[in-house]
């Protein structure tokens, strides 16, 4: 789509459309998507059994129907054999691994973008044995495209920042409550006051990283 959100200034900076600006076909933008998945829930950590969560991808190319549905509690949904051989997809592929069916490898075969491997023959619930694909991983040509991304950019540099932020708080050191001293009022409320203070005395902001100037009288 050539409509966006973004400012003209921006438009007019990447040239032609913001949204898709290396021309993928919609094959191609779901097999990036499915990859950045695939790489993200690998830092998303069970509370119970400590290890990453397991996931499956898999996704099927095909006509479909949209639309939002319900009374009282709307929800957009899509409709069609192509959904239910899409879930197929997934159920039959791996943790860990983004499972491709035929359809969708005719977009991605010709693709200078990703590189795809044959699984062989499946069988899928009331559809038989079909040929699939593995989506194996992202070439060189999609990896130096995304990284020229202007978007992508904008958001590492948003989450340095955020990071950055994070480790001046993790290194202020805050005193700890001495019961003995009394001086002001009550230990924990004496604490509490060198808890407040504790960054500012130190003349650098724990967020930003900027100097402090003299507190006002």
């Amino acid at each position: 789509s050539g409509s966006t959100l973004h400012s003209g200034t921006l438009t007019e900076e990447l040239g032609g459309d913001v949204k898709n600006p290396l021309g993928l076909n919609q094959a191609e933008i779901i097999a990036g998507l499915s990859l950045e998945l695939i790489k993200s829930s690998r830092r998303v950590i069970s509370p119970l059994t400590h290890q990453p969560f397991p996931i499956k991808i898999g996704f099927h190319s095909g006509s479909a129907v949209g639309g939002i549905v319900g009374a009282k509690n709307f929800q957009y949904c899509l409709f069609g054999d192509t959904i239910n051989t899409a879930s197929r997809i997934t159920t039959t592929g791996e943790p860990g691994r983004v499972h491709v069916s035929d359809t969708s490898y005719a977009l991605l075969r010709e693709s200078p973008y990703f590189e795809i491997q044959s699984k062989g023959k499946t069988e899928l619930k009331g559809k038989g044995t079909v040929e699939t694909y593995w989506l194996i991983g992202p070439k060189a040509d999609y990896m130096a495209a995304i990284e020229q991304d202007p978007f992508r950019i904008h958001e590492e540099s948003l989450s340095a920042v955020g990071q950055h932020q994070a480790n001046m708080y993790e290194n202020t050191t805050i005193p700890k409550l001495d019961p003995n001293n009394t001086q002001n009022g009550s230990p924990l409320a004496n604490g509490e006051n060198m808890a407040r203070g504790a960054s500012i005395n130190s003349g650098t902001c724990p967020f930003s990283g900027q100097q402090l100037g003299n507190k006002p009288k």
